[in-house]
């Protein structure tokens, strides 16, 4: 049998199918419209360059279909991991329910607002007796100190008995 020449620069699907490692049936599916380069007895010569971008670059239906397929298996599992991680993390502590968070913040906000509110009738009086403003501003100073105090206090309490196991 008569070996062809090679041509530089030009491929056959024959040779477009061994340098690529398809079928022939992919190959001719695959170059579609793509106008040869030469015609040369029974061989049809393409340029490399756009037999190649047709042939890498193409894909059918059901290559891209199970493509993204594959994609979306790859994002769900993925999804998945990250779930679990945070459900994880939930369970040993590290993360904590917003909603709950909020709550808790609000709740001592609400129990620090309403002890400020009181202090000016718990001091009312015996700042009446006091003239030295350096005295009256020591007494609200330490006031506020003792409320805040118990306020996070209260909220630490509440916390470690929430978080100890029954």
């Amino acid at each position: 049998m008569k070996q062809a020449k090679p041509k530089l620069g030009l491929l056959t699907i024959t040779e477009a199918s061994k340098a690529f490692s398809k079928d022939l049936k992919t190959i001719r599916k695959r170059i579609g419209d793509l106008e040869p380069v030469l015609r040369e007895g029974n061989s049809v010569y393409y340029d490399h360059a756009e037999l190649a971008y047709a042939i890498l670059a193409k894909r059918t239906d059901e290559e891209k279909s199970s493509l993204n397929l594959t994609e979306e298996k790859a994002k769900y599992y993925k999804a998945m991991r990250e779930k679990l991680d945070v459900e994880r993390k939930k369970l040993s502590g590290e993360l904590v329910n917003m909603d709950e968070y909020d709550a808790e913040q609000e709740q001592i906000l609400i129990e620090m607002r309403e002890g400020l509110l009181q202090m000016s009738k718990r001091l009312a009086r015996p700042l009446s007796k006091l003239n030295d403003p350096d005295k009256i501003a020591k007494v609200i100073e330490e006031e506020i100190k003792i409320i805040m105090e118990d306020t996070c206090q209260r909220a630490i309490h509440e916390e470690t008995t929430a978080t100890e196991p029954k």
